[in-house]
């Protein structure tokens, strides 16, 4: 399998995962400026267990590294995949971190 990343359009604010043409999964997504603020996250229910969803997370974030972007994460794998991928903790804007609690000493 080769599946390739997709942003077919760019004002259908949804980037796509396929292989073969097959859609192995999308993340719909809002744009401002360099803020990217992902709000849903889904994968083909036909292909249970082949960990989609962690592949397209992880094109994504390496997408918005690429172009300088800062991800916002509203939809929650997301949020549970950065929490849990701390390579990615700096992609995350100031209020991202705040609001999954990531990189902040407790207030006191």
């Amino acid at each position: 399998m080769n599946p390739s990343f997709e942003n077919r359009s760019p004002t259908s604010r949804r980037h796509q995962l396929f292989d073969e043409g097959r859609l192995l999964g999308f993340v719909d997504y809002h744009l401002f400026g360099n803020i990217v603020i992902l709000t849903h996250t889904e994968t083909n229910p036909e292909l249970p267990g082949k960990s989609h969803g962690s592949a397209l997370a992880e094109r994504i974030t390496m997408h918005c590294r690429l172009n300088g972007q800062r991800i916002m994460p509203v939809c929650s794998f997301f949020a549970h995949f950065l929490r849990t991928h701390p390579e990615h903790h700096d992609m995350l804007t100031p209020e991202g971190r705040r609001i999954l609690e990531i990189g902040q000493a407790s207030a006191g």
